[in-house]
Parts: C-alpha cells; sequence; structure tokens
C-alpha cells in the first residue's frame, strides 16, 4: 500500500513512480539514472518544496515532480509543492487536485525538511482537507490514517482537526480531587508521562535551547514511544529568553511577541514589538496538538520562570529593555517580570502578559485534552503573580474550562503555598520515599523535574509505585531519570495499565498509607469490599484485610512485559470468611490485585 511521502531539495531530481500496487522507486539524485518506464503510474499526496531549501538545487528547480522515460496513463492527485509538475521524454500524466503555490509558512519548519502542516488560515484555505479520496492511499507519512476529517488534506501529512468540544469537555477534577476525570469518557484518569530537554516537549518553538546538551537528547517522545510504555500524558514546555551566553548561537524561535522591523536584539535578530503576537507560535503550537493521538493528554506551559532568574537568560529576553522597541514599559528586570502590579511589575508589562494568556486560551479552547501550567520554578516570580494569571485564564475561558496549574517555585517556594493557591492541580516538592497519601486538596503531579532538581530524588521504578499508591500523578524529564530507564518506563505504564484499564473506578479506590492501610506493606489502593492494589517494595507474604466474599487475585511484576497488556505471574481465586488473608509472594512479583469475583 501506498504511503504518503515529502521530499526536500536533495530528492528533487529523482525519477518518482508511486504505483497501486509499489511504494516508492527513486533512481538518481543527480538525474542520470537508467531509465524506467510504467504505465498506469499515480503520483499522490506527495510534498515537495524545491525552493525552500536553496542550498541544492540538482540542476531541477523549475519542476517540483517530473514523469519521464514514456511513462503514460499517469496520474497525479493531491500533491503539495510550490513548483509546477511536468513531463518529459515522452511521458504524459493527467493531474487534479494539487496545490502548486506552497509557501514556508505552511510547514512547521521547511528549514530542517520538517514538512507537518501548521494549521493556518492559508493552509485551512487551500490544503486541508481540499484532496480527493484516494482509496488506495490510506495513511500519511508518519502512518496516521488518512483522511482525517471529511476530505483528503493535500501533501504528505494528515493534519488533525482539534476534536469538537461538544460542550465544556476539557479534563476536570475528579470527585475525589485526586485524579482527573474525562467527561467525553465518563471516567477518572491517571496521568503519565515522560519528556526530554529537546524539541519534543518545547512544540510551538525550534532549537529549545541546548537541547543537544542531554545523555537522553537522541531520545525522540513520539506517539510510537508512548504506545510503547503506555503512558498518556506529556509535559510541554515554553522559553521566554531565545538564548543565553551558554547557548548563544542556538536561537529558540518563534517567541510569543513579534519581531519588528528594527536592528537589532542580543541574539543578532530584529529588535522585538511587545505589541504583537507572533501567530506561527501558536499555530505551531496547535499543529503539535493536532497530532496527538485520542487519549494522549498534554500539558500547557505559559512562562518559563526558571530562566527569568539567570541574567544569562534575561539578557535574551524580549521582555528586556534593549531587546525590544517599546519605549513606555517602564523599569522592568528579571525580577520584575513575573509580578503583579502591585509588587513592582510594570502595568504595561502586565497588560501585554494579560494580551498574550487570553490569546492562547482562545486559540486552544476547543482541545479537551490539555490543562495549563503557569510557569515552570518561577523563583523570583510570585505566587500572587500566578494566581493573577490564573483569574485572567478562567475569565478568558468559559466556554469549555481547562484545569490550570501551578509548580513549585525554584528554591523560594514552598509547598503550603501551593495548596492553598487558586490552582486546580499542583506540582510540589515530593519525596518519593516519604510522601503521605494525597488527601485531595488539589489533585498533585510528581514532576521528576522539581523534585531531581531540589533534593536530587530521581523516581526509580520502585518509587513510581509509591507515588501511585499515594494517590498522586507521575511525569518525569528524561534526563534525571536513572539510565537504563526501561524499569521507570514500564513501572509507569503499569500503573496506568491498572488505573486506567482495568480498575473499574479509579475515583473509588482510595490511597491508604501507613497503617490505616488495608495491606501490611502500607501502599494499597483499595475500594473496600471490591477491588484492590498492593506494592509490595520487599519480598516476603502480604497479608490483606478482606470482607467476607469471594475474590480473584493476581500477581503482576512492576515493570515486565507489555505494560499495556501484561501476563500475570499468577493467577488465583480465593474466598475470605472476613478479616486478613496471606498471599505469598511468587518469585520476581511484586504487584498484587485483588478482585471481588464478577467484578
Amino acid at each position: 500500500m501506498p504511503r504518503s511521502l515529502y521530499i526536500p531539495l536533495s530528492m528533487v531530481c529523482v525519477l518518482l513512480t508511486i504505483t497501486l500496487s509499489r511504494a516508492v522507486q527513486a533512481a538518481g539524485s543527480a538525474c542520470n539514472a537508467p531509465p524506467l518506464s510504467h504505465t498506469g503510474t499515480r503520483v499522490a499526496n506527495v510534498t515537495t518544496e524545491p525552493q525552500l531549501q536553496s542550498a541544492v538545487t540538482n540542476g531541477n528547480v523549475a519542476k517540483a515532480l517530473e514523469f519521464r522515460f514514456g511513462t503514460t496513463g499517469s496520474e497525479a492527485k493531491n500533491n503539495l509543492t510550490d513548483a509546477p509538475l511536468g513531463a518529459r521524454d515522452g511521458a504524459t500524466f493527467a493531474q487534479s487536485n494539487n496545490y502548486l503555490a506552497a509557501t514556508p509558512a505552511m510547514f512547521v519548519n521547511p528549514a530542517r525538511a520538517d514538512l507537518h502542516l501548521l494549521d493556518t488560515d492559508a493552509t485551512r484555505a487551500s490544503v486541508i482537507g481540499r484532496g480527493v479520496v484516494l482509496s488506495a492511499v490510506r495513511d500519511d507519512m508518519d502512518g496516521n490514517a488518512r483522511p482525517a476529517g471529511a476530505g483528503y488534506t493535500s501533501g504528505a501529512d494528515e493534519l488533525r482537526s482539534p476534536p469538537p468540544s461538544g460542550g465544556a469537555r476539557a479534563l476536570r477534577r475528579s470527585a475525589s480531587g485526586r485524579w482527573f476525570y474525562d467527561p467525553g469518557l465518563g471516567k477518572s484518569l491517571f496521568l503519565t508521562g515522560v519528556y526530554t530537554a529537546g524539541g519534543d516537549y518545547a512544540p510551538a518553538q525550534d532549537n529549545f535551547w541546548c537541547n543537544q546538551n542531554t545523555p537522553h537528547g537522541g531520545l525522540a517522545i513520539d506517539n510510537a514511544f508512548q504506545d510503547r510504555f503506555n503512558h498518556n500524558y506529556i509535559r510541554f514546555w515554553t522559553m521566554e529568553s531565545t538564548a543565553s551566553t551558554e547557548c548563544a548561537s542556538n536561537v529558540t524561535m518563534p517567541m510569543v511577541f513579534a519581531r519588528s522591523q528594527s536592528c537589532c536584539a542580543a541574539d543578532g535578530g530584529n529588535l522585538f514589538d511587545l505589541d504583537t503576537l507572533d501567530g506561527s507560535y501558536f499555530a505551531k503550537l496547535k499543529s503539535t496538538l493536532n497530532m496527538l493521538p485520542p487519549g494522549r493528554h498534554a500539558s500547557v506551559m505559559l512562562f518559563e520562570g526558571a530562566g527569568n532568574q539567570d541574567k544569562d537568560f534575561w539578557f535574551y529576553s524580549p521582555m528586556n529593555q534593549t531587546n525590544n522597541i517599546n519605549t513606555d514599559q517602564g523599569t522592568v528586570d528579571m525580577s520584575t517580570v513575573h509580578k503583579t502590579v502591585a509588587q513592582g511589575n510594570s502595568s504595561y508589562i502586565w497588560g501585554r502578559q494579560k494580551a498574550y494568556v487570553e490569546r492562547l486560551v482562545r486559540e486552544l479552547s476547543e482541545y479537551n485534552n490539555i490543562i495549563y501550567e503557569i510557569a515552570n520554578e518561577d523563583g523570583n516570580g510570585s505566587i500572587e503573580w500566578q494566581q493573577a494569571v490564573a483569574e485572567v485564564i478562567r475569565a478568558a475561558d468559559t466556554a469549555n474550562p481547562h484545569l490550570i496549574g501551578m509548580s513549585f517555585r525554584w528554591l523560594t517556594g514552598n509547598n503550603p503555598e501551593l495548596y492553598s493557591s487558586n490552582a486546580d492541580w499542583i506540582a510540589p516538592i515530593l519525596d518519593p520515599s516519604a510522601s503521605e497519601a494525597g488527601d485531595g486538596r488539589k489533585t498533585v503531579v510528581f514532576e521528576g523535574d522539581h523534585s531531581a532538581s531540589v533534593n536530587n530524588k530521581k523516581p526509580s521504578a520502585e518509587e513510581v509505585w509509591r507515588l501511585f499508591m499515594r494517590g498522586y500523578h507521575v511525569s518525569v524529564l528524561a534526563y534525571h531519570l536513572p539510565l537504563p530507564m526501561e524499569p521507570v518506563l514500564m513501572s509507569m505504564g503499569r500503573a496506568a495499565y491498572f488505573a486506567n484499564k482495568r480498575f473499574a473506578d479509579l475515583d473509588a479506590m482510595i490511597p491508604q498509607s501507613g497503617g490505616a492501610s488495608p495491606a501490611s506493606t502500607g501502599y494499597c489502593l483499595s475500594n473496600t469490599g471490591v477491588e484492590y492494589l498492593v506494592f509490595q517494595p520487599g519480598t516476603g507474604d502480604v497479608v490483606v484485610d478482606l470482607p467476607a466474599g469471594a475474590y480473584h487475585y493476581e500477581w503482576h511484576t512492576a515493570d515486565g512485559g507489555s505494560p499495556a497488556a501484561p501476563t500475570p505471574v499468577e493467577k488465583r481465586a480465593i474466598t475470605s470468611s472476613g478479616g486478613s488473608q496471606t498471599f505469598s509472594q511468587p518469585e520476581g512479583a511484586n504487584i498484587l490485585y485483588i478482585v471481588k469475583r464478577g467484578g
């Protein structure tokens, strides 16, 4: 079955044939391949950009695609190019539903041959859903099924539209307050996932600061990776400075604010205009969100607070008066950018931040699979400023309200201020091995980046289970994980399997810790008399207090086998007359699942 593809300039001068029975055949990037002749060739859903990378032309920029060497009876449909299609050497073809006026602004990053589409007015008018149905072309260049909507999208990328909101269907807090709740599914969810220090976790920006300087820099957190480990959550980042002195040549763009026509900012580009928001920032963010499959969730960060504590970052910040054309902003330095007017922040800076937040909320209103994170480790900022931002979000987000989160403020913050804030969910500093069970005052996400940075607590596979059993969600930054990472990642996915697939009602599973736990290990999620999940961090028999009744039980490994479809190490039935029941631990197993028969 043919697959859609894109061709950067280095492949423009090829003999390209896509037939109904074969995928791509290419010969000779220097146009000197031996002739091949085909009849009934169909070239469909190809994206080319021969003039977007002008460094390599191969002497053939006049035509985006050519039929050659006597090929007859051919068709070219649904292709997206910035140059005409053509034929020579006796070839003939028919063409229809091709868009031949592509521009760089239609793509995520054409300079790096990333020709995923952006969701813009131009692509909606001419590309998205504008192709004809081709039964032989069933997926796009990423393997996603097409069409995604009513019509095929021209080119190689079948851009997914945001799911229809159908009313207020964004994630909510569960009734207990511990878990997230999906109104579309009608069930509570445990969220877990990993992200890297690279572009895949800063979806609106390219050249994320020093993204190559990490031991896990080659790790790509794509949909296939998350499917492999049964993860359903990713933390999306943003940067407020284009560079730092450590990575001055690695300019992050776009920023929230657009460049002006005047030179020059500290990074060598034009000065910023704080009165103009850069539409490409929002378009790139939405394009990434559109690629998340059903069931995948993301937090969207509005401000990157940690960088504002570093003078090297402030040197390159658009808010720095030396980097913008705006002369009426008052006195602003890196210690006042994230503070309310009452605490010294220029009212004009606050007004611009407010305009950005309102625009972001409008742009993302229809996305049900996101939650907001106001700022990352905003040490020089204030909890009052974050609460003011939260109120701006709520005022603008009335049609489909999204949950709002606050993270630990780097070094100057504390957990009590998060619990008493107006946030819906929080990411405090947690010790995975010593935290008490969540009480539901806030929905709590263990964010490994915060805990690893402050107290060097890098979560192990065992600590993932301790956190889950306490009623916390788990998100980790890859370079804070011990190597090899697989045991931790597998444990996260295995926890998600029980929480989101096995439990009859996650919200009814109460985390019990210490002496209050019905299990001798002290780590148990339980719906008394219905379901129990017990973690055994050591070795030895497990004793569980069970009401009278008939039960099935299974022993599982915490991090072995398939996270999404594990095979029990042992599976048996038991009848309890009420009181303590002893379960012998099989070798290699440390997760005990008990469910009432018929449950």
